[in-house]
């Protein structure tokens, strides 16, 4: 009888040991999901903050589409230059050199010409405040607020996944 009633004992502990490590090691795998997500929220809360400053200093909201926009403008302008050119051409054939409308259509393809220079010294240029640079800085902060945004996402499935798997262990070992 003494050796059931200690082999009951040693039984019971040994349940209450086990079932106090798994629920130790639950609560630690829990709280370390935690702390990664907390990270995770940390460095994209950063990225988030990085990406709204790089705007802000830089007075754009996305250089990619500024920057297209820009192409665009200069496409349609080169559009009416040719335009202008072509109806020059045609003023020639009649009138001369001299002739005030003659004058004039030089003078109105050379103030679309400085345009055009201009909307395109905006796109691409040596210096770093042009839009093709900005666009490729934009993309990269961009890019590690992506990033950022998944780590975040995998790490909150991740905890979800830990707190189904420690509340299933306690109910194994209960």
């Amino acid at each position: 009888e003494f050796a059931l009633k200690f082999n009951q004992t040693v039984l019971k502990e040994s349940e209450r040991f086990i079932n106090e490590m798994s629920h130790r090691i639950a609560r630690d795998q829990l709280a370390f999901a935690e702390t990664e997500m907390e990270k995770a929220r940390q460095r994209l809360d950063a990225s988030k903050a990085e990406l709204l400053s790089y705007q802000d200093n830089n007075n754009v909201l996305d250089p990619q589409a500024q920057a297209q926009a820009a192409s665009t403008l200069v496409n349609t302008l080169m559009g009416q230059k040719i335009q202008m050119e072509a109806d020059l051409r045609n003023l020639l054939t009649y009138l001369r050199e001299d002739a005030p409308q003659v004058v004039s259509a030089r003078n109105a393809i050379q103030s679309l010409q400085a345009q055009i220079d201009e909307e395109k010294s905006k796109i691409t240029a040596p210096q770093g405040d042009k839009l093709n640079r900005m666009a490729v800085d934009f993309e990269e902060i961009k890019s590690k607020v992506e990033f950022n945004t998944e780590l975040y996402k995998l790490t909150l499935t991740s905890i979800e996944k830990t707190r189904v798997e420690a509340a299933r262990k306690l109910k194994v070992l209960s």
